[in-house]
């Protein structure tokens, strides 16, 4: 009997750059929306100042991967 537990899950897609910045901002707003549920005070996107959230959507580079085939183990 194994001593560890292991998941491996591999994908295949053809990725798709997305740059449109109210794009990012849902998939960040959502993604932090996610992530602080459940804390007694959850953070939101929109407590951060306009201008930074601004800035840091600039940053980043959206790339959305649709799956064409999955297998995992």
């Amino acid at each position: 009997m194994p001593t560890w537990n292991y998941v491996a899950v591999h994908a295949w897609g053809t990725p798709r750059v997305i740059d449109d910045a109210a794009w990012l901002r849902r998939l960040i707003e959502d993604l932090t929306a996610s992530q602080e549920q459940g804390r007694p005070e959850p953070w939101a996107v929109g407590d951060a100042p306009e201008d930074f959230i601004a800035t840091m959507v600039g940053a980043i580079v959206g790339i959305e991967i649709p799956i064409d085939r999955i297998e995992g183990k």
